[in-house]
C-alpha cells in the first residue's frame, strides 16, 4: 500500500512537472517568437533609416548643384551687366563726339 501510494505520489509529481515544462517551454516559445518579431521591427526601421540618408544625401548633391548653378547664373549676370556698362560708356562717348562735331 505504502508502495502504490508513493508510485501514485511519483507519477503526480512526473506529470505536474511536465505541465509544467510545457509551460516552461511554451512561454519561450513565445519570447522567441517576440524577439523575431522586434529583429524584424529593427531591420525594417534600419532599412527605413538608410533610405532617409540616401534620400539626404541626394537632396544636399542636388542643392549643391542648385548652388552652383546660381553662382553661374550670378557670374553670367554680371558679365551682362559689364558689357551693358560697357556699351552704354561707348555709347555716351559717341554722343560727345557727335556733339563736339555738330558745334
Amino acid at each position: 500500500m505504502f508502495e502504490t501510494i508513493l508510485d501514485v505520489a511519483i507519477i503526480g509529481l512526473l506529470i505536474g512537472n511536465g505541465f509544467y515544462m510545457d509551460r516552461k517551454v511554451k512561454q519561450a516559445e513565445t519570447a522567441a517568437s517576440q524577439s523575431g518579431e522586434r529583429a524584424k521591427d529593427a531591420l525594417m526601421r534600419s532599412d527605413v533609416a538608410k533610405l532617409a540618408s540616401t534620400d539626404a544625401i541626394g537632396h544636399a548633391m542636388g542643392a549643391d548643384a542648385s548652388k552652383r548653378a546660381a553662382i553661374q547664373v550670378a557670374k553670367s549676370a554680371k558679365a551682362h551687366m559689364l558689357n551693358a556698362e560697357a556699351a552704354a560708356n561707348t555709347a555716351n562717348e559717341a554722343a560727345d563726339r557727335a556733339v563736339q562735331a555738330s558745334a
